[in-house]
C-alpha cells in the first residue's frame, strides 16, 4: 500500500506549525498527545487534509488547504476560527505521520521524495530536507548524556520513536518492530507482541517495557540507554 502522505512536503508542514502562537501550540499539542485527533484524511496530491478533533464530548471538523502562494491554512467548526488549537492538533498528527515515513525511508536507505514546486506563481523556495526531529524522550536522553548523540544512537531513538507512534495510533506492535530495534525475540515477524498490561502513556514508558522484555530474553540494550548504576 502506498504512503498516503507521500506527496506532502515536511518543510511546508513545519513552517505552518511554527506560525501558531505559543498558547495555541500548547493547547493543540495537549490535544494531540491525548490522542484526540481521528479520521486523518490526506489528499493524494498533498494539497489538503481533513481530520476530526475530539474535545469535551464535541467533535470538531478540521480542514486544511495548501495554497501554492501563501502556504497552509486551516479552518475549524469550533467557531469558524482559522488556525485554532484543533487545527494545530490535526497538523501535528500529520507531522507525526510524515516523521514516521521519513524515518522508514532512512532505515530503507532511501531519500524522502520532494513534492515538485507548483509552476503557477509558486513561492521561491530553496529545496529543504529538514532533519527528522527527536521526540521529547529523545531530547531527554540527549540532555542526560550531556553530549551530542552519535549517529547510531540518534538512529536508534528515531526507530524507537516510530515504534511508539505505531502503538500510540493503536497499531499492533510486532516482532518485526522489535527486529527493527535490533532487539528481536524470534518468532513470526508479523506476530503482535504484548509487552505491557495497558498501552504505554509515554514513549519513556514504552521504552521501559521494551527494554525489560529484551533483558528478560537475554538481549543487550544500547549502552547509552542502559540504567545508570546505583
Amino acid at each position: 500500500m502506498s504512503d498516503p502522505f507521500a506527496a506532502f512536503d515536511r518543510s511546508e508542514v513545519q513552517d505552518y506549525l511554527a506560525v501558531f502562537d505559543r498558547r495555541t501550540r500548547k493547547q493543540g499539542e495537549r490535544l494531540y498527545q491525548l490522542g484526540r485527533v481521528g479520521q486523518l484524511k490526506p489528499a493524494a496530491d498533498g494539497l489538503s487534509l481533513e481530520a476530526q478533533v475530539h474535545e469535551d464530548g464535541t467533535v470538531h471538523e478540521v480542514s486544511m488547504v495548501l495554497d501554492p502562494d501563501f502556504g497552509w491554512g486551516g479552518f475549524c467548526t469550533c467557531s469558524g476560527v482559522e488556525d485554532c488549537e484543533h487545527v494545530y492538533a490535526a497538523m501535528r498528527a500529520a507531522m507525526a505521520e510524515l516523521n514516521v515515513a521519513a524515518v522508514r525511508d532512512l532505515s530503507a536507505g532511501q531519500a524522502s521524495p520532494t513534492r515538485p514546486v507548483p509552476a503557477r506563481g509558486a513561492r521561491a523556495r530553496t529545496p529543504c530536507h529538514p532533519e527528522v526531529p527527536l521526540s521529547e524522550f529523545g531530547e531527554e536522553v540527549a540532555a542526560r548524556l550531556g553530549r551530542r548523540l552519535r549517529p547510531p544512537e540518534r538512529a536508534f531513538l528515531l526507530r524507537l520513536q516510530v515504534g511508539y507512534e505505531h502503538v500510540r495510533a493503536g497499531r499492533p506492535f510486532t516482532r518485526w518492530n522489535l527486529e527493527q530495534l535490533g532487539l528481536g525475540l524470534g518468532g513470526n515477524g508479523w506476530e503482535a507482541v504484548e509487552l505491557w498490561p495497558r498501552r504505554p502513556a509515554s514513549e519513556k514508558e514504552f521504552w521501559h517495557y521494551v527494554a525489560n522484555a529484551a533483558l528478560e530474553h537475554g538481549r543487550a540494550i544500547p549502552e547509552f540507554l542502559a540504567p545508570s548504576p546505583t
